[in-house]
């Protein structure tokens, strides 16, 4: 307890005077609450504090940013059709070569129409009633067919040198061949050589009687020698077998030496072939 100033008897701090002495006591002071512990200071690694407020702020903002890059959604990879259509054509893989299709495409036709003539190229497929030889399954071998196939893409490009030679290859290999040696007779007419076409033409009727555009093509052959009879009676031939393409009997300028024949339109209403 506080004491007296003057006479040292401990006295209340309730009271203003002594009670000993009768002395004047210091107003009564409010009591005093031990001081609280100061805060001990944060310690900065020697590292941090050593590092300018500006950089901390900066490598703060680059760890947030790679925080958000890493929680963004994975994109699933680009499907087939994707990267085809973002990638260039040249690039994409398993893309064919220019000039590679070229072949290919002229190589299924089974008909191919010469503009300008009329005539009829047709591949082996087209031939129905192949005779085999030999004791075999009655089907071209795949390299005989090859060189049809290239005859014909000649023939295309009206290249009938190369066409007859890739014929005659065809032959070489299948020497009962019967569409080789049709197309080979049909390259020979485009060449205006007729001996040879008719030996051709020949050969392959003998090898299937029964073709219709083999008719036609001898035909026209005839047509083309002069020969009005035995064009007639080919004519005939091709009618009765089924043939039905009735704007070449009304087109084709290889057959303009029967027209102005009576006998042409007889042959045709024959067949009830009426031709306007």
């Amino acid at each position: 307890m506080p004491q007296c100033p003057k006479c040292k008897a401990e006295v209340s701090t309730e009271f203003r005077f002594c009670k000993q002495c009768g002395a004047a006591l210091a107003a009564a002071a409010p009591s005093v609450q031990p001081a609280s512990r100061p805060a001990e200071p944060v310690k900065v690694p020697a590292a941090a504090a050593a590092v300018p407020a500006a950089a901390r702020v900066q490598a703060e903002r680059e760890n947030a940013s790679r925080d958000v890059e890493t929680t963004q959604p994975v994109s699933p990879p680009p499907t087939r059709t994707e990267r085809e259509r973002l990638s260039p054509p040249a690039a994409r893989a398993g893309a064919a070569p220019r000039g590679k299709g070229r072949l290919a495409a002229v190589a299924v036709v089974g008909l191919l129409v010469i503009a300008g003539a009329g005539l009829y190229y047709y591949g082996g497929g087209a031939l129905r009633g192949y005779l085999p030889f030999g004791g075999g399954s009655g089907k071209p071998s795949l390299k005989a067919e090859q060189h049809l196939n290239q005859g014909l893409t000649f023939a295309s490009m009206k290249d009938y040198d190369n066409a007859i030679v890739e014929f005659g290859k065809a032959i070489e290999v299948d020497s009962r061949y019967a569409a080789a040696y049709a197309n080979r007779g049909v390259a020979y007419i485009q060449q205006r050589k007729l001996n040879k076409a008719l030996d051709d033409l020949k050969q392959a009727e003998g090898l299937n009687p029964k073709d219709k555009m083999i008719q036609y093509n001898l035909t026209a052959l005839f047509s083309l020698q002069g020969q009005r009879d035995r064009a007639l009676d080919a004519l005939d031939r091709t009618l009765e077998l089924g043939f039905g393409d009735y704007d070449a009997l009304r087109k084709d300028p290889d057959l303009n030496n029967l027209r102005s024949d009576p006998e042409f339109r007889k042959v045709l209403e024959k067949h009830k072939v009426f031709l306007q």
